[in-house]
């Protein structure tokens, strides 16, 4: 027999008091006889006997119901013939977000932490792995703090956990898997690990979710932008589903959506131009909790860098580029800052002749960059470094010239420089003029205005822009139409790299923080619920921070510099967990399928206690109990 808490058992030294009370109360008298009671002194005798067994019976009751109450708190226990001493046992509980569904005992989480608490042994050693901590020797409160993680482990990870925290003296190890099998579709084989595998698979009561799946923003312009928000639905939903957009408390938009059909949707949501910077997405949906919130956030955007390297007068373009939307910068071509260069976002060549080779390596290497071009070509002759340039670019060639006058007449409305820059098309208006224009290949990229005759007057190509001819005020009235405004400006609006509006919890982040550095600052990241510095590297004009480990809870945060909030980021848990997959493992010996908890605890390894011996010992007080009442009342 063994014992949970056998300090307990020192509690039987205290039977030693009453032993030494009885005794004091069996001391011996000196006995005086009288003559004339020879008859009472008989039965007096017999009394003194009878009373003295009476004594001693209840002293060995007393003694057996206070050992009895003493060996019950001891809480006795045997061990079974199928215990192996040196087994090693491990748990792998599932705490990603995909628990968060109901099975048949309410939430799968909540359900098999109190399945834990309740069955797992106190005496056994139990290490348990969940998807974002490790406990070599768990505790029952360790297992109650147990929260969701945004971590999900593969099959792979958790068996490599596993043997990482096996003794190399265990001659067994015992892994359970308690998830709902959410994981990614792997076929994994288990020949090379020296391990015992069991799964309890947890049953959902349905399949069906809905999940806001992504957000991002379309079709921005000056004044208003759109943003799009993806729900998908996984199983069968027939209801209605109402989505609402918020900026902190305020609500901006509100919509709802039905899956009858389909099995995923897009909303749009259109608002002026304005930072959100607390912006949050919500459903009603009764299944996971989890993907029903989508944080977001839309920084104000930094001016974006223009820079144009003429050798015209380019007033023109210092008129449309200001700011706060655009740091416009105009340099000759002799006299170009490169550190301005290295930091433009848009690159002006207007009407350049000749370049210094140092020029046109440094612009060669900014094209590389996925730098926004527009050239506007010259009528001079060009210098071989310009050629060179032009080539690099994929330019056409600027050889042959047509000397009359065109007038420009075509605009390609669904292009992104001009979709949705005009309420409606427009086919007569006053068409501005060229004098004089090249001749260039049809064949290279695509239109966007162009002449009456259909040839082309300015080209895209990827990132390239291209006029076909000059637009000096001798050449060209281009200068007074509207549409250089809406031509120059929305070119240079495609330089602004589309905003992210979220990131994902648990991946290896990479942001960048457009601020200028200040003494010993240091970037915090804070919410509500968390606050915390990131892993950060300072530039003078930029921070780097790095977001892997930290945060862990979904949510909007402020990003602080100083006493000052600088930016804002959002975060969201992955929505890889709201697809409703399960694992698909091989066939192998070593795998065992189990319903339960307390069925794992019976197999080899784990010690089977009879946890109602204590029991006995309670009902054995109370024998003893009734003994010594009767005792007292009937034994005369």
């Amino acid at each position: 027999m063994q014992f949970r808490h056998p300090e307990i058992l020192y509690a039987l030294f205290l039977l030693i008091i009453p032993i030494l009370i009885h005794l004091f109360r069996l001391r011996k008298f000196q006995k005086v006889d009288f003559t004339n009671v020879k008859f009472l002194k008989e039965v007096s005798a017999k009394t003194r006997r009878s009373s003295s067994i009476k004594k001693w019976l209840i002293l060995a009751t007393r003694l057996l119901l206070f050992s009895s109450i003493i060996i019950a708190f001891a809480q006795p226990y045997f061990r079974s013939d199928n215990t192996v001493p040196n087994a090693n046992t491990i748990i792998y509980l599932d705490n990603s977000y995909s628990m968060q569904a109901n099975g048949k005992s309410g939430q799968l989480l909540e359900s098999c932490k109190s399945q834990l608490i309740r069955f797992l042994p106190e005496n056994k050693q139990v290490a348990l792995i969940t998807n974002n901590e490790i406990f070599e020797d768990v505790t029952k409160n360790e297992i109650q703090n147990i929260s969701f993680s945004s971590n999900q482990l593969d099959l792979e990870s958790i068996l490599l956990n596993a043997k990482s925290i096996t003794p190399k003296a265990t001659s067994q190890s015992n892994l359970l898997l308690i998830s709902d099998l959410q994981f990614s579709d792997e076929n994994i084989s288990l020949k090379n690990y020296d391990i015992n595998l069991f799964k309890l698979e947890l049953e959902k009561e349905t399949i069906s979710n809905i999940a806001i799946d992504t957000a991002y923003l379309s079709n921005s312009n000056p004044t208003t932008q759109t943003l799009i928000v993806k729900l998908t639905s996984y199983g069968t939903n027939e209801s209605t589903t109402s989505l609402s957009l918020y900026n902190a408390d305020k609500l901006l938009g509100k919509s709802s959506v039905n899956f009858e059909n389909k099995s995923d949707t897009l909303l749009q949501f259109e608002f002026q131009n304005s930072s959100i910077t607390k912006g949050i997405i919500k459903i009603e949906d009764n299944n996971l909790a989890f993907d029903n919130t989508l944080y977001f956030n839309i920084n104000k955007p930094a001016p974006i860098k223009v820079i144009s390297i003429t050798e015209v007068e380019d007033s023109f373009l210092k008129n449309i580029y200001t700011q706060p939307q655009f740091n416009f910068i105009s340099a000759a071509s002799k006299n170009v800052d490169y550190n301005e260069l290295e930091d433009a976002q848009v690159v002006i060549l207007n009407e350049l002749s000749e370049i210094s080779n140092s020029l046109k390596n440094n612009l060669i290497k900014k094209a590389k960059d996925d730098v926004v071009f527009i050239t506007i070509p010259s009528l001079k002759l060009i210098d071989s470094n310009l050629k060179t340039l032009y080539q690099n670019l994929k330019l056409p060639e600027f050889t042959s010239i047509y000397e009359k006058e065109k007038l420009i007449t075509k605009i390609t409305f669904q292009h992104p420089v001009f979709k949705n820059a005009f309420d409606k098309q427009i086919s007569n208006f006053d068409y501005p003029t060229v004098k004089k224009s090249f001749i260039v290949n049809t064949n290279f990229g695509s239109p966007i205005l162009g002449y009456e005759d259909l040839k082309p007057f300015l080209i895209a190509s990827d990132n390239n822009y291209t006029f076909t001819a000059p637009l000096n005020i001798d050449n060209s009235n281009f200068q007074q139409s509207p549409l250089i405004v809406l031509s120059f400006y929305n070119i240079g609006l495609s330089a602004l790299q589309p905003t992210q509006l979220y990131y994902s919890l648990g991946k290896n982040n990479v942001i960048d923080i457009p601020i200028k550095k200040s003494g010993d600052n240091i970037l915090t990241l804070k919410a509500e619920s968390q606050s915390f510095i990131p892993r950060q590297q300072q530039f003078e004009d930029q921070i780097k921070i790095n977001t892997k480990e930290l945060p862990e809870q979904a949510g909007n945060y402020e990003v602080i510099y100083g006493n000052t909030v600088v930016y804002d980021l959002s975060y969201n848990v992955d929505r890889e967990e709201s697809i409703l997959n399960t694992i698909r493992l091989e066939n192998d010996s070593k795998i065992q399928e189990i319903k339960s908890v307390p069925e794992f605890t019976k197999i080899s390894g784990f010690t089977k206690e009879v946890d109602s011996f204590w029991k006995w010992f309670v009902t054995f007080a109370l024998f003893f109990l009734i003994i010594e009442t009767l005792l007292l009342k009937y034994f005369k």
